[in-house]
């Protein structure tokens, strides 16, 4: 089997490809930032986003590749809008978050931390995926919430949405 290496230059701790395959995005660990990678030249594209404080554990991107979301040291997770790279919000975990996904439907970002649960808030609609499947839309979760809590976190700059802490786990049907 072949193999190519790609340097980065810096150690890299997460990877993700965006759904159409053309993207590669790095969460690296020394500078605190994400890169976006692509994958048929394997150069970097555009600027480095920057805008935590610490590494970027286990990216995500949602079902049609336009919102990414990093949790951060902080108790934070950032959502960032892929065409742009700009920051759309900023939601509170109550500790820290290790890892992120989006629902099938792209509605709504869950995390996991060190808190031992599991974390729901809505994706603000401005973000919604335009394309989100008919029979994905219809179907509603079941949501349990476990522990609400609310968090005083402001933005420092006033376009960004920071979302109180509400705990909820959410179990999604599945769709054959």
């Amino acid at each position: 089997m072949d193999q190519r290496t790609v340097s980065l230059g810096i150690p890299s701790v997460s990877l993700v490809w965006t759904p159409d395959g053309t993207r590669l995005l790095s969460g690296d660990r020394d500078d605190t930032t994400i890169r976006e990678w692509d994958s048929s030249t394997w150069k970097q594209v555009g600027d480095i986003w920057k805008g935590d404080t610490g590494y970027h554990w286990r990216i995500a991107v949602n079902c049609n590749g336009t919102v990414v979301a990093s949790p951060a040291r902080g108790n934070r997770i950032r959502l960032w809008r892929l065409s742009d790279r700009q920051t759309i919000a900023i939601f509170q975990h109550s500790d820290s978050p290790c890892c992120v996904t989006f629902s099938m439907d792209g509605k709504y970002i869950l995390a996991g931390g060190n808190d031992k649960k599991i974390s729901e808030w809505a994706v603000p609609e401005h973000a919604w995926p335009e394309n989100t499947p008919k029979d994905l839309e219809t179907q509603q979760a079941q949501d349990y919430d476990t522990e609400a809590q609310d968090s005083e976190t402001e933005a420092q700059d006033s376009d960004i949405d920071v979302q109180g802490s509400e705990t909820k786990a959410c179990f999604y049907p599945r769709v054959s």
